[in-house]
Order: structure tokens, then sequence, then C-alpha cells
């Protein structure tokens, strides 16, 4: 079942659902923010649309509907059907997926860019853009970070044996198979930390609250650094 919008601070939620990948629980998860405008715009529509979005309706007016890369938007269509006034965002690889929905491509240009910036990941092939709330010091991710803290045992040794549990990290398994060009994604990734964020909030586990610039700095120390491209896991 869907989790209740949980409130992070003034006008920018979460909606928490669950989220299997190849039979491992990575959860997955919708970020809202109310616009000065009074308009609601939703990062990465999740799985359970009707039921969980009810409450949305007494916030404000669903108007954007973003697919952040090029691999969340499993859920655009039925989040259009129940939001069909939205409009919907992406990048060029979701255009190419989702060919019958109408899908105005993601850019610093976009409308709302004066309340939330936007930062195209450059380098990997997942088209990936990353958001910063600068009225709450909220920075957006989707899966260039992940912070997963498995509950149930056999996805704790899983995700253990590759360096996916329990911190902040990159993603060690899928990423470097995205990986095109290291320095396009380094220079992306030092705009980002020219940000002043506090807070990270990532698609896919745990909220970070503390420290968020320095942990997003330490789980990219691979490449900031010019350390060794982490290896491709075998598994």
């Amino acid at each position: 079942m869907p989790k209740a919008l949980q409130a992070l601070d003034k006008n920018i939620w979460i909606l928490d659902q669950a989220f299997s990948l190849k039979g491992l629980e990575v959860g997955t998860r919708t970020t809202i923010v109310h616009l000065d405008d009074k308009s609601l715009w939703l990062h990465s529509p999740g799985p359970e649309t009707g039921a969980a979005y009810r409450s949305l309706n007494a916030i404000g007016q669903v108007r954007h509907l973003v697919a952040p890369n090029g691999f969340h938007h499993l859920y655009l269509k039925q989040a259009s059907e129940l939001y069909p006034d939205a409009t919907l965002w992406g990048p060029g690889a979701v255009q190419k997926k989702q060919p019958r929905l109408s899908i105005q491509r993601l850019s610093p240009e976009s409308p709302w860019s004066t309340e939330l910036e936007i930062q195209m990941i450059h380098g990997l092939s997942s088209q990936e853009s990353v958001f910063f709330h600068p009225a709450s010091r909220s920075l957006i991710v989707t899966d260039l970070l992940l912070n997963l803290y498995p509950q149930k045992q056999p996805d704790k040794i899983l995700f253990g044996l590759v360096g996916l549990s329990d911190h902040l990290c990159w993603d060690k398994v899928v990423s470097p198979f995205l990986l095109k060009d290291r320095k396009a994604l380094k220079q992306s990734v030092q705009a980002i930390m020219k940000w002043d964020f506090e807070r990270i909030i990532m698609s896919h586990g745990r909220v970070v609250e503390q420290d968020a610039k320095k942990r997003f700095a330490e789980a990219m120390d691979w490449l900031l650094t010019g350390s060794p491209e982490p290896e491709r896991s075998a598994s």
C-alpha cells in the first residue's frame, strides 16, 4: 500500500511506494513541489498513482509531470490519464520510449526554472536531470545516487555484497555501464556542487537530512578526485 504524503519542508513533499527490481525491493519516491502559481510539480510519478495521489487535490492542481531520466517513465502514462491537463516533461530518451505521449523536452529554460533549477547530467546514457529547490535547499536526484537500507535479510546480503547498502553512493552495479563521458559527468557534478543544498532527495533510499553536501561529495569522490572508475560488477 502507498504511504501518505510526507512534508519535508514548506511546499515540498515526498510520497514513497513499493517497487522491486528483479525481485529486490528498492522502493521508489515521487517528489512534489508547490509552485508560486499554486500548481504542483511532480517528479517521477509512481506505480500506485490513482490511490496514492488522491490527497494532492487538497494541496493544488497538478500541472507538471516530470520523467527525470530515461528509466523513470513507466508510470507517466497513467499519471497523465489522472491529470490530463498536466504538461509532461522528459529527456529525449523518454520521448522515444513513449511516442504516443506528448512530452516536452526538459531544459534549463523550463517555465518553472526560477523555482526549480535544473542541471542536465551529461556523460550518462540515462539522460538524467537533477533539480535544486532553493526555497527548501533540497537537491532532487533520481538514479545518480542511491541510499538503500534494505529491510529483508536476502536484500541486505545482496546489496551489501555489491557495496550498495547502508550508505549514500553511486550505483556501482548499473551506472558504470551508463557512463559514456567521464569528463562531461564530472563537469555536471561540479555544477551541482555549486548549489547550496542541505538535503538530498533521491528516488531510491532514505532522504539525506544531515551533511548533505559533504556526503554528496564523498559519494562522487571517485569522479571529483580523479580516482579510478568503479569497477563494473560481474553479477
